[in-house]
């Protein structure tokens, strides 16, 4: 008996590699440029997404540079679903279940943040 393939689940981040700043909003302390999101004080990187209210989703990035702060990745539109927030260089994973309303996904840098950020993957789970 033959098994199913898994299903492939879609990326819903498109340019998660900072290849430009298409698509994201940089504010206050944010900045992309060679192919990274740098925050050097608090503030808020966002850009659109479509989730459904109730689900699961993974959120996948590195932190490339890191020498204070914290960044946390989330969902805002309605009431904000927020992921872990993380320090130090390395891969992460987090997981963020979506509200009624959520529409942007987003990181926000706080603690006197001075790191950056490259590879951010979103899909359902």
């Amino acid at each position: 008996m033959l098994g199913r393939a898994p299903r492939a689940r879609p990326e819903l981040i498109i340019n998660g590699d900072f290849a430009s700043a298409v698509g994201w909003t940089a504010g206050g302390g944010w900045s992309i440029g060679s192919g990274v999101a740098t925050a050097v004080s608090s503030g808020s990187l966002t850009r659109s997404i479509s989730v459904t209210p109730g689900k699961a989703y993974e959120v996948l990035y590195n932190i490339t540079a890191w020498s204070a702060g914290l960044v946390t990745p989330n969902l805002s539109g309605g009431t904000t679903a927020s992921g872990s927030a993380a320090s130090g260089v390395g891969a992460k994973r987090t997981i963020i279940v979506a509200n009624s309303g959520n529409v942007t996904f987003g990181y926000t840098a706080s603690g006197s943040p001075n790191l950056s950020i490259d590879d951010v993957s979103v899909r359902e789970l």
